[in-house]
């Protein structure tokens, strides 16, 4: 397993995040916009030449160690998904992901980090799941700590906001330890809903 990044490289794309989200200009980001996907920096592999169309869902184009950007429908930065490796499958508008790492941030001030060993990204329906020693920040508008998550597998609906998992999961905040078979947990409302057998600590704010 390569090495994690260090706090100083998660310190840094948060500020980025946010820096970028209040000093990106509208004017540059219209034509993004209309766009699902917007390619930053990456490495590209090139795939062999086909004469024929693609019969299965192969991929298309694969990147190394690339970012891509979505911008929401007014031109504000939405989230950041990185790869040590990227591959597009066509046909069903799939990504799937080597090493992924996620960096979201809605217009309320909500953000959410998240990296696992693997993952896939739906275009169409803008759900991303993770599997794989999966690690998760989660920080409300305005909040002064943050609540990290920890798992197997984790599945993130960029459009609704919400985080669920159907293995088990450890949530952890201000001291509270918190033990679940699976979870459901809404950004927009704050609710974090935990199933099966529940176990762990608690400590309310002082």
């Amino acid at each position: 397993m390569s090495p994690r990044p260090s706090r100083v490289r998660r310190a840094w794309v948060w500020a980025w995040l946010e820096r970028a989200q209040a000093a990106l200009p509208l004017v540059a980001l219209a034509g993004v916009a209309g766009f699902s996907w917007w390619l930053v920096r990456s490495s590209m592999v090139p795939e062999p030449s086909v004469a024929t169309a693609l019969k299965d869902d192969t991929a298309d184009v694969e990147l190394q160690h690339a970012e891509l950007l979505r911008a929401g429908p007014d031109g504000r930065l939405a989230w950041v998904l990185q790869g040590d490796r990227i591959r597009h499958l066509p046909l069903s508008e799939r990504l799937t992901v080597d090493r992924i790492r996620l960096h979201a941030l809605d217009d309320t001030g909500r953000t959410l980090r998240a990296e696992a060993l693997l993952g896939e990204a739906d275009q169409r329906r803008e759900v991303v799941t993770m599997r794989g020693d999966v690690q998760a920040w989660m920080r409300g508008p305005g909040a002064s700590g943050t609540s990290m998550l920890l798992g197997e597998g984790l599945s993130a609906d960029l459009r609704r906001e919400v985080l669920s998992s159907s293995t088990p999961v450890v949530m952890l905040q201000s001291g509270s330890v918190v033990r679940g078979q699976s979870l459901r947990h809404d950004a927009r409302t704050g609710v974090s809903e935990l199933g099966g057998r529940v176990t762990g600590r608690y400590e309310s704010a002082p």
